[in-house]
């Protein structure tokens, strides 16, 4: 599991049903558009002007680190100018808990986001669900036939309370554009763009689901996560197949379970004497060469119905991996169209038109665009997932160019997520201690870690032209990283010691007998306690009971070793956390009770998070392409903040951020705000 990978039959947020993500069903007049009309404010014209950069994952250690070899000259301007913090991230530093953070002022008790995955207690047992975002059901619906129209509800919604700061600036009438900002889908107005980033659903509902024709699956295909991979024939040089799609949009849940998803026709034509293959899907033609990315193209998935033809589409790149000796035809994740979206990506909902029209072209807009779900299937290789990588950095600096241009007042808030992920995926090749180490893949990308950071360096050089002298600028990160050397599987390690009770099934997997069970892990770091009248199983008593368990389980995580003789008896848990103690808000009594916090180099097991208990050993190597992380201990794995203007706190935090950029437009911390002013 990936930090947005969710089992088969759990909630994902926005979910594959179309209605559910605000489809725009063409070839007839029927629009189910979401989105608003924007906050119909004119802001000050003469607001001082703040720039925001916020660069995913930018690590302080190898930030200064570079500064001493004398690289990242336009970071280390702003270094000397203005000075370099540590930023202290959020309990976990995970990025949608960072992010909320940063959004809001507030820590997770206020805003209500606690990991990537939440546990659902709508059903008898805890179930995990996608913790950003969901979609409210439908409450009203016309009937047609066999099929149903809904009418009101259905829609996304954005899972983060409280308010954005740019919210806020607004009712001050300070302007203030947001770019692919994380945990903002849907987004949320301004007066200015405000543009979803991380949590964006792809056509299908789901946070990227790209795809993988062949004619030799890999071993792995069945269990690939984020990919799915089609099994094809080349018959005489051609291939037919199809995407499969959503599900259809006007079914009852019922009836999309027992029914086949939407389908959209892709029809390959092979050319082995000219290494190249004709593309033909959605009444559009490609040409490709082995080794080449395609541009975007429309894929429409047709909508059978009686009546008028309907359909849905969204956008997808190709990539022809190879033709000989096997087929291998990549194709992202399709996602929404920012020409005509099934569901609004920017606030107020033009703007995405606009800036497609002003890019000549459309864009990504799917959650984190680099496809690390492909990378780990190995469906693509490092080195396209490098190629690809390039791609979404050249992209994101073409919208940057577009923001600046319209920067004239106000704030202007900037993403920008490749260091994040390519840390991930490549930190294997940085250290040889490293279980998923290997030398040619060391040698072969040496440089990825430096050219990521000199393209962030680049990105900040651009802003700092654009910005001028009178220009407040601020750099900053969510976190920092490090090596993800061992998985613990703090399921099995609640089953080893009593807390989790499991019964085998026929089959030879193991389930969990609730009704025994006392305490469970859900989420990255998350860990609950199987309370009475909150559990529909609990069977823990709240008070004394609960307490006396709590500091038990606290006190023997920090007790675990590892006993593996390559790391030395390390601590494998640094802190663990009583979110009632740390955590403060309206919403601390949705948090977990404990949130484990890792130490360097290790992490909670992927399957761990989704409270699966198996027979494999507690603490495993990570030899995974996911191989760099930050879900730890939050003291480890700081973030970086930077500034043209003097540093004052000597330990700012990430919710001092919205209290720092309102103050420097004289608006008093809102009081649901916990933050200072870091100057």
């Amino acid at each position: 599991m990936s930090e947005f990978d969710l089992p088969e039959g759990a909630r994902r947020g926005p979910t594959a049903s179309l209605p559910g993500i605000g489809l725009v069903l063409t070839g007839t007049a029927i629009l189910l558009v979401l989105g608003l009309a924007g906050c119909g404010k004119t802001g000050r014209t003469d607001a001082p002007r703040v720039l925001v950069l916020g660069i995913d994952g930018l690590d302080p250690d190898r930030l200064e680190g570079f500064f001493a070899e004398g690289k990242l000259p336009n970071l280390k301007s702003l270094r000397d100018k203005g000075g370099l913090r540590r930023l202290e991230t959020s309990v976990p530093p995970q990025s949608p808990v960072a992010w909320s953070n940063f959004i809001t002022g507030m820590n997770p008790g206020g805003h209500g986001i606690f990991d990537f995955v939440h546990r659902s207690l709508e059903t008898d047992t805890p179930t995990p669900k996608f913790s950003a975002s969901d979609v409210s059901p439908v409450t009203w619906s016309l009937p047609m036939g066999s099929y149903t129209l809904p009418l009101a509800g259905g829609s996304p919604t954005n899972e983060r309370k409280g308010r954005a700061f740019w919210e806020i600036l607004a009712d001050h009438g300070i302007p203030a554009s947001v770019y692919k900002i994380p945990v903002n889908y849907p987004p949320s107005p301004s007066i200015g763009v405000t543009m979803s980033g991380m949590g964006t659903p792809d056509l299908l509902g789901s946070q990227g689901t790209s795809f993988f024709f062949t004619d030799n699956p890999p071993r792995n295909a069945a269990s690939a996560a984020g990919v799915t991979i089609k099994t094809v024939l080349v018959d005489e040089g051609v291939v037919r197949t199809a995407f499969e799609g959503p599900p259809h949009p006007l079914l009852s849940p019922e009836a999309q379970k027992k029914s086949p998803p939407l389908l959209c026709p892709l029809v390959v034509y092979i050319d082995n004497e000219r290494t190249a293959a004709r593309i033909e899907v959605s009444g559009q033609s490609i040409i490709l060469e082995e080794g080449e990315w395609s541009e975007w193209v429309t894929v429409s998935f047709d909508i059978p119905l009686p009546g008028p033809d309907m359909s849905a589409a969204g956008i997808c790149r190709f990539y022809l991996k190879s033709l000989s000796p096997d087929f291998a035809l990549y194709a992202s994740p399709v996602n929404l169209d920012p020409r005509d979206p099934a569901s609004a990506v920017t606030e107020p909902a033009e703007a995405a038109v606009d800036l497609a029209t002003w890019m000549r072209s459309p864009y990504y807009t799917q959650n984190m665009p680099e496809d690390f779900n492909a990378l780990g299937a190995e469906v693509i290789s490092a080195d396209d997932f490098r190629t690809q990588s390039a791609i979404v950095v050249k992209e994101r600096k073409k919208i940057l160019d577009y923001a600046l241009e319209r920067f004239d007042a106000g704030l202007l808030f900037f993403y920008m997520g490749s260091v994040d992920l390519s840390c991930h995926m490549m930190f294997r090749t940085l250290d040889p201690r490293h279980p998923a180490y290997r030398a040619d893949l060391a040698a072969r990308h040496a440089d990825w870690m430096q050219s990521v950071y000199e393209e962030a360096d680049d990105v900040v050089g651009t802003a700092l032209r654009a910005a001028g002298e009178n220009t407040t600028v601020i750099v900053m990160s969510d976190h920092g990283f490090a090596p993800f050397y061992r998985e613990f599987q703090l399921a099995n390690w609640l089953r080893d010691h009593g807390y989790i009770v499991t019964t085998e099934k026929d089959d030879g997997t193991l389930a969990i007998d609730w009704r025994k069970t006392r305490a469970y892990s859900m989420g990255i770091n998350g860990l609950y306690l199987n309370l009475k009248k909150r559990e529909k199983c609990g069977i823990v008593e709240k008070g004394a009971e609960a307490e006396q368990l709590l500091a038990e389980i606290s006190y023997k995580l920090l007790e675990v070793r590892d006993e593996d003789p390559r790391f030395a008896g390390n601590q494998v848990v640094d802190h663990v956390y009583r979110t009632t103690e740390c955590y403060s808000g309206s919403h601390v009594d949705e948090a977990p009770d404990l949130v484990v916090g890792y130490n360097r180099g290790y992490r909670s097991a992927d399957d761990a998070g989704l409270c699966s208990v198996t027979h494999e050993p507690v603490l495993r190597d990570r030899n995974e392409w996911w191989s760099g992380d930050h879900c730890m201990s939050h003291k480890l794995v700081p973030g970086v903040l930077l500034s043209s203007r003097t540093l004052g706190a000597s330990d700012p935090a990430l919710y001092d951020l919205p209290v720092t950029i309102l103050e420097l437009y004289g608006i008093a911390r809102p009081e649901e705000m916990v933050g200072k002013s870091v100057y």
